[in-house]
């Protein structure tokens, strides 16, 4: 099996190793590759399997394009139109012949920030995508000319900041738009999409998980600004994005590449920077019509592919030059505009569907029983030779169940060696759980040998408990009935590379994702806080650094405005947490407990707060808890009587799907079916009167 790992390392790049903002866009069977510019040139590589990357040189070299920040092209009626952002000042739309250039200016600077995208719909309008403040703005766009200045702001793209980044792409029905945002310069930057089924500026949905890419460890983070392409076998698609090294001197951006999964309305990824499966080739490929056979077909010499069987996509390339040309597969014939440029031809078969699309826009589909395809052929009345032409055995993701999944990592468990699915609506999009009927069985690349924590995603239609079996190990836990609930289901040991899962349940109807992370034993017992002072070792963020949380005289504290300390690994599960507070019910500030804490993150200038998890607060109103994902839901609250004076003590349990939290005889109980389920203990306060004199943390019974 051939294997790639991420981040790569181009020849060529900008500096030696700056590779920034990367955009990848397939045509004729080939890839192109541009990035972010420093001077006045704007870079491009090539290559056929979206591993291996050939340096094709400039692509433009232009005064007006000098820096050009993430320079994007579309191939739109036999043009090559690329937008892009010099320093940030507005944006350029240039055209070229060729994908490899030269590419010439098209417009004058017409403004509207950076990060533009084209994206053409199935009929044929065009639509400029570009940042903004409060989200995505989707413009409309008559080519060669400049886009319309009145744009339409999509508010689901929004993420508590600045956004940036956006592309469209198009998938059964539906319209995946995504984006980046945070900031550059945060670990926590990140990439993140919403669903439209109404059309490109549609109303859009916010998926139930909407992040796509977010990683924070010194091995790898800082993952932002991300294109989606279709894939060597021309049915998956794979997210290039870059990471940036920022402990590293001097610090630089890195191109990586991962495969996109999708079910229905939801679509995700896992971030992998070890050795992973490298896209799937075609079947078949041939070029200038290599190894096609000529058959006569109603007085028509078609050039003909070997048979491509029931289940293919098949992609076939060529130039009309101004007369007839045909495709041909099985009892469907596609007939060509008689354009004077390259038209490209996608077909995707199944046992009941047939879809056609031609320059990446759907002009036929067909739900019907299908015969296995003898061939695929094309004609030219020219007499041209076709580009290239290839096919897969696979259609509509139906490799995505034999792809191994990066562990650690979340998937969904329609993609492994399943039988039975279910339909349901999810946040409004449709989607399928797998039906627990026997076993199920998942790939998986783990990328190094040890214990693991699986959590799954589970609805039971019975009140009995819950047995889940993985790899042999069982464990009971009590369901929900009727509702999708994320629960803790055993520990197993994996070995680095690929390994075997296999889930088995008793009372489940359905299962629907699976989580699994690297195990951390929680300790018995730990003393967080002492004499109002920092008792252990600690990640302390904020803007004066490890200074950015000490001790005063009342306690452990922010030095000022706001700190964060967090304490422990992702795999700590479940726990109980004492704490004595000190506050000063005269002044704004607040004391903080975080609740398994993951992906922290913090730059002076982001979205807070900077963590998944939960947070307790404390201040002179009383205590909330709050659901944090870079952004804040708050769940619960007990208010304070007039008789609280100078110190409060909060005891907390965090166990599976609960949260208990305690303040004397008063006691909030929380129960949260799509729980944070693992993650640190954290430390934060605010502005001034509010310090931690003692916090305890102890080991939860129920700690599998």
């Amino acid at each position: 099996m051939a294997t790639y790992k991420n981040p790569f390392s181009l020849t060529d790049q900008w500096d030696g190793n700056q590779l920034g903002d990367p955009f990848i866009m397939r045509y004729d069977g080939m890839y192109y590759l541009y990035c972010s510019s420093h001077r006045m040139e704007i870079k491009c590589w090539t290559s056929e399997n979206l591993v291996d990357w050939t340096y094709a040189g400039s692509v433009c070299n232009l005064p007006e394009i000098d820096g050009a920040y993430a320079p994007e092209v579309a191939y739109i009626k036999g043009k090559f139109y690329m937008v892009t952002s010099p320093k940030g000042s507005g944006h350029y739309l240039l055209v070229s012949d060729s994908p490899t250039g030269p590419f010439e200016l098209a417009t004058e600077n017409f403004g509207l920030l950076i990060d533009g995208s084209l994206y053409q719909d199935d009929d044929g309008s065009v639509y400029f995508l570009r940042a903004g403040h409060q989200g995505i703005e989707i413009h409309d766009v008559e080519l060669p000319n400049a886009p319309v200045a009145a744009g339409t702001r999509i508010p689901q793209s929004h993420m508590n900041h600045w956004t940036e980044g956006p592309m469209i792409i198009k998938r059964d029905g539906l319209y995946f738009l995504t984006f980046c945002g945070n900031h550059l310069l945060s670990r926590g930057y990140r990439i993140d999409y919403a669903v439209s089924a109404e059309g490109v500026k549609g109303e859009y949905i916010t998926p139930r998980r909407p992040t796509l890419l977010l990683e924070v460890g010194d091995e790898f983070h800082a993952l932002g600004h991300s294109s989606t392409v279709l894939g060597p076998d021309m049915d998956s698609y794979f997210i290039a994005y870059h990471s940036f090294d920022f402990i590293a001197q001097p610090r630089y951006r890195s191109l990586n590449i991962d495969r996109l999964f999708f079910d229905g309305g939801r679509m995700y990824t896992n971030a992998c920077w070890w050795q992973q499966q490298a896209p799937a080739m075609p079947a078949f490929m041939s070029r200038g019509g290599e190894g096609l056979q000529k058959q006569e077909v109603d007085g028509k010499t078609y050039l003909f592919t070997p048979p491509a069987g029931v289940e293919f996509t098949a992609e076939l390339n060529i130039n009309p030059k101004g007369k007839a040309a045909y495709v041909k597969a099985g009892d469907i014939d596609v007939e060509l505009e008689p354009t004077d440029y390259n038209q490209t031809v996608r077909i995707a078969q199944g046992k009941r569907y047939l879809l056609v699309w031609i320059d990446g826009m759907l002009v036929y589909e067909d739900i019907s029983e299908n015969t296995p395809c003898e061939g695929i052929g094309i004609y030219s009345e020219a007499g041209e030779l076709p580009g290239f032409v290839g096919f897969s055995h696979v259609a509509e993701g139906s490799a995505d169940a034999k792809v191994p999944h990066n562990v650690p990592g979340r998937f969904l468990a329609v993609h492994g060696d399943i039988g039975e699915t279910e339909d349901h609506i999810e946040n409004g999009l449709p989607a399928k759980s797998a039906v627990i009927n026997g076993k199920l069985t998942y790939r998986l690349n783990v990328k190094e040998a040890g214990e693991y924590q699986v959590f799954l995603r589970v609805m039971s239609t019975t009140d009995e408990d819950i047995v889940t079996i993985v790899n042999g190990r069982p464990l009971m836990s009590s369901p929900v009935v009727g509702e999708m609930q994320m629960m803790q289901a055993a520990r197993v040991n994996l070995e680095a590379g690929e390994n075997t899962l296999v889930i088995e349940g008793q009372n489940i109807r359905l299962l629907d994702e699976i989580t699994i992370i690297p195990f951390a034993q929680v300790p018995s017992s730990l003393a967080l806080v002492k004499d109002g002072r920092l008792a252990c070792d600690a990640n302390v963020l904020g803007h004066k650094r490890q200074e950015s949380m000490l001790g005063k005289t009342w306690g452990y504290t922010c030095a000022e405005n706001n700190g964060y300390a967090f304490i422990g690994k992702d795999g700590w599960v479940n726990y109980g947490v004492d704490a004595t507070i000190n506050i000063d019910r005269n002044t704004n500030g607040s004391a903080s407990i975080l609740l398994r804490a993951t992906k922290e993150s913090w730059y002076p200038d982001q979205a807070m707060p900077p963590f998944w998890g939960y947070e307790v607060r404390v201040d002179a109103n009383g205590i909330c808890l709050l659901r944090c994902d870079y952004g804040e839901k708050e769940l619960a609250c007990l208010t304070f009587n007039n008789t609280v004076r100078d110190t409060v003590r909060v005891t907390i349990d965090v166990i599976g799907n609960y949260i208990e939290i305690k303040h004397g005889e008063n006691r909030l109980e929380y129960f949260d079916p799509d729980a944070h389920h693992y993650g640190k203990v954290g430390l934060q306060a605010k502005w001034e009167g509010f310090g931690f004199e003692k916090v305890d943390l102890t080991e939860a019974n129920l700690n599998v």
